[in-house]
């Protein structure tokens, strides 16, 4: 499994000139951030965050996040999830 997340998350950090990574979770204080705050920056976002902000990294385990997911479509461009979910632009 570290073979396949390597690749991936090798092109997603190296979008960014900056080394800094933002984990967003859904707590009533993710909408009081700016979001120009998380710019230039790695984004993971737990569950279904990306909704807030777009997240390069999206993790979950829950059943019930992936039709929440579906609901604006995935935004990701990398899953990872125990779940059997699957997004046509993304590797899960």
């Amino acid at each position: 499994m570290q073979e396949n997340l390597f690749a991936p998350l090798e092109k997603i950090a190296s979008a960014y000139s900056s080394d800094t990574i933002f984990i967003l979770g859904k707590g009533p204080s993710a909408d009081l951030v700016p979001s120009e705050v998380f710019e230039n920056a790695v984004m993971i976002g737990l569950n279904d965050a990306e909704r807030i902000y777009l997240a390069d990294i999206s993790v979950f385990h829950a059943d019930w996040v992936i039709p929440a997911l579906s609901e604006q479509g995935p935004c990701a461009q990398l899953y990872v999830t125990s779940t059997d979910f699957s997004a046509p632009n993304a590797t899960v």
